[in-house]
């Protein structure tokens, strides 16, 4: 090895010291496939030199088992005092292999599996790039060696201020899924083109995460998703993202999504179903609805004629088929009270004290798929069933967007089901905001009627009870969120609040009188517990002293969804403030959804629920009960 203080290092050099290398346009990839293609290989190296004769050269962070501490002084000053602050709390870090950037900055080497971090993790300035990220190599233009000493292990406290890689099974791109179809490159133009922006210091390094997310489930490849991203929304952040930083967020999208690539695809709706059923153009969709469905008129003559009967699905509460909303806050219970009611009538059991007539049940969940299995099981464990058969309880496994061309293209993949297993009697839809399309807006009376229309389409076509699970509203908590469309639209409605389930509409009838339940645990092994609903006698004071206050029920509620969502034992304090703040909406003012933050997380600290370290946030109910979301 060269005297590397004295020489200037060659791509052989940097090989020979362990680093895994690929080249580089400036800071953009030259090769297809860097991850899997970055090597130590010396002919394999002195082969893309020829190649790319003018390229730069990359490090491969993860292969190579470093995590690369980036100071970016020279660009932003800041970083000198976040390199003192953590100097003061932990100490200096280790006498490594360090290089200088051509900005005036510092790469400090260190050995250890780290993520890659923005400046929010480490302090303003300073970023890390790990497994999964790469930082210009010190055989290219402009990068020198200052310090030859060997590469050093990294301290504790760094790969745990950090937090180690996410661990996932690769996702899979189903066999029918074909990306990169102009359909769903246009639909990711137009997420992007009104998505909102990452905004530094607020959320921005989350925010460009989930985005990444979104055009991956839209059936989008990866080398597309970065170009996408980069025409179509990169300018509107503040500030844009530099090529390499995007294209790492984009990878870590990639690689640690929970949803199977491609979930929102058109080919993608159903994995259980034949291929051949999921590939049906919208415009055959429509021909065969128009063909089987009901006549356009009906004479009155011939109307009351007909057998006078009212249907039920649940006794003198729901009849079939309707379309009807259960709405609450968050951790209210509505989610918990929507699996029971379809659990009950899949079983033909009484639901809240009311007979049900036995059918299968379709369940569309937008979130929380680990939470609805300890769900499940809990309910059969509570009222003694083993197991449930084939066919009386059908979950998706992922988001859909409901509108009015995907039902019609869903609409043979449940037929399917209905040939094999009998006629539905419900559909459930939780949550509405969760399944509208990308850009649709739950305050827009255009927007929620096209969803309406889904789900009034799937109602028609398989005459069934549709139960769709939404939100208080913000201001009105005596009414759902979003536009007066919704409530306009239904048949029943019920608010679920502090013990209590109260139906709000009764299309039909008078409303029924308001039904008391409880919560009650469930064991379902060492520490893990769920829940299910149990009717109780209406007690119009239940719960009232006993429930958390909206805001800390918010926060609970989505840093419970965040440790679920990334596998971790945490939150971080400044994601949670971010995810809070978003979900309060936009009528809030910034500095009021700030204070609300701050005492929610205290008054939940004070009594225990959660504990604040080192600017995260852990839950101490986790090993106790499951949550509604």
């Amino acid at each position: 090895m060269p005297n590397i203080e004295e020489a200037t290092l060659t791509p052989e050099d940097c090989a020979a010291m362990g680093m895994y290398l690929f080249p580089c346009r400036r800071r953009r990839p030259l090769v297809e496939h860097w991850r899997e293609e970055s090597t130590r290989d010396i002919p394999t190296i002195r082969r893309w030199a020829k190649q790319f004769p003018s390229c730069w050269w990359a490090t491969d962070c993860g292969k190579t088992g470093i995590v690369v501490v980036d100071d970016d002084r020279g660009k932003n000053p800041a970083a000198i005092d976040s390199m003192f602050s953590l100097e003061l709390e932990h100490g200096p870090l280790p006498d490594t292999f360090s290089v200088a950037t051509p900005h005036a900055g510092f790469h400090y080497y260190l050995k250890g599996e780290g993520r890659n971090s923005a400046s929010s993790r480490l302090g303003k300035g300073i970023d890390t790039r790990g497994v999964g990220g790469y930082v210009m190599a010190p055989c290219s233009p402009g990068y020198r060696v200052v310090n030859a000493a060997p590469i050093a292990d990294a301290p504790a406290w760094l790969i745990e201020r950090l937090g180690r890689p996410l661990e996932r099974d690769p996702q899979v791109v189903p066999d029918n899924l074909i990306l990169d179809a102009p359909f769903s490159v246009k639909r990711a133009i137009e997420y992007l083109t009104n998505c909102e922006p990452a905004i530094e210091g607020e959320g921005g390094d989350l925010r460009t995460y989930k985005v990444a997310c979104r055009v991956r489930d839209l059936g989008i490849s990866q080398d597309k998703c970065l170009e996408l991203m980069l025409d179509h929304w990169n300018d509107r952040c503040s500030p844009p993202w530099d090529d390499d930083a995007l294209g790492e967020k984009v990878f870590n999208a990639y690689r640690y999504a929970e949803n199977p690539a491609g979930t929102e695809a058109p080919e993608a709706v159903f994995e259980a179903v034949a291929e051949e059923a999921l590939v049906v153009h919208t415009v055959a969709s429509a021909e065969a609805a128009l063909n089987n469905s009901r006549p356009l008129f009906i004479d009155a003559h011939d109307l009351i004629r007909r057998e006078l009967a009212i249907k039920y699905v649940v006794n003198e509460l729901i009849e079939t088929p309707t379309t009807g909303l259960i709405f609450g806050d968050p951790g209210a219970g509505k989610s918990f009270l929507a699996i029971d009611m379809a659990l009950s009538v899949a079983h033909g059991a009484p639901w809240m004290g009311a007979d049900t007539t036995q059918g299968p049940w379709l369940y569309f969940a937008g979130e929380g798929h680990a939470g609805l299995q300890r769900r499940i099981m809990a309910w059969l464990r509570h009222y003694g069933h083993e197991d449930i058969a084939p066919g009386l309880f059908t979950l998706s496994q992922r988001r859909l967007e409901l509108t009015e061309k995907s039902v019609m293209k869903m609409e043979p993949v449940i037929r399917a089901m209905v040939d094999k297993y009998g006629p539905l009697a419900g559909i459930t839809i939780d949550t509405l905001a969760r399944h509208l399309a990308g850009s649709a807006d739950e305050n827009s009376a255009k927007d929620i009627s096209g969803f309406i229309n889904a789900v009034d389409y799937l109602r028609d076509r398989f005459e069934c009870v549709a139960a769709v699970v939404h939100h208080s509203g913000k201001m009105n908590k005596e009414s759902s969120r979003g536009s007066s469309a919704i409530k306009g639209a239904l048949d029943w409605e019920f608010k679920v609040a502090e013990g209590e389930l109260r139906f709000t509409k009764q299309k039909e009838g008078e409303l029924p009188r308001p039904i008391g339940f409880r919560i009650e645990q469930v064991e379902l092994g060492p520490e893990i517990r769920s829940a299910v609903p149990v009717k109780c006698d209406f007690d119009p004071t239940h719960g009232k002293s006993a429930n958390l206050g909206s805001d800390q029920l918010l926060a609970l509620n989505l840093l419970q969804f965040g440790i679920s969502a990334n596998r971790a034992t945490f939150l971080s304090k400044k994601d949670l403030r971010s995810e809070f703040c978003d979900a309060l909406g936009p009528s809030v003012k910034p500095d009021t959804k700030r204070r609300k933050f701050s005492r929610a997380i205290e008054e939940l600290a004070s009594s225990g629920t959660i504990r604040v370290e080192k600017g995260n946030v852990y839950d101490n109910t986790l090993s106790r009960v499951d949550n509604d979301d």
